[in-house]
């Protein structure tokens, strides 16, 4: 776990935030930040069975909070992800039974993420966040930015919706 992190007491205050939204079909969860590999490893944002969310340090760093991203989107951001990624763990695709979608039943997972695009999208905005700034962002949307760093890099393709998708 990393213990040191740029902006160590706002993460934990979006988090609670965000996890305040989530009506009570869940115990109380724990944010863990991680420092991540130097190559896949450093995109990480997963929900685990016991209701933890995992979320790398090199996220936060380079990706949520960086000099080209103002603080405020950089919390909504920050919002959505912890939003997504509570929403698996509310209807229980987490990992490992995640990645059973990904070869089981592509149609499925893509359904998860959906929902879960969905839901942390309204998590994220009934905690109070600008939500609405992710589809302001200069290369179109946040979810086009997020895939580019994520999904593309990790060859994620059938599981996930695309960003036009995931966007709309």
């Amino acid at each position: 776990l990393a213990t040191n992190y740029p902006y160590q007491p706002e993460v934990q205050k979006i988090f609670e935030r965000v996890q305040n939204t989530v009506h009570n079909r869940i115990t109380r969860s724990k944010l863990n930040i991680v420092k991540g590999r130097p190559n896949l490893g450093r995109f990480i944002a997963i929900a685990l069975p016991d209701g933890d969310i995992i979320l790398s340090k090199y996220v936060l760093t380079k990706f949520i909070y960086n000099q080209n991203v103002p603080e405020k989107l950089g919390n909504a951001r920050l919002a959505f992800i912890i939003g997504h990624e509570l929403s698996h763990v509310v209807h229980g695709d987490v990992l490992p039974k995640a990645f059973s979608g990904f070869s089981s039943s592509n149609e499925k997972a893509r359904e998860q993420e959906k929902q879960a695009d969905e839901q942390g999208f309204l998590y994220a905005a009934m905690g109070g966040y600008a939500v609405d700034e992710l589809f302001r962002e200069k290369e179109g949307n946040f979810f086009v930015t997020w895939i580019k760093e994520t999904d593309a890099k990790w060859g994620i393709k059938t599981s996930h919706p695309s960003a036009k998708k995931r966007a709309k």
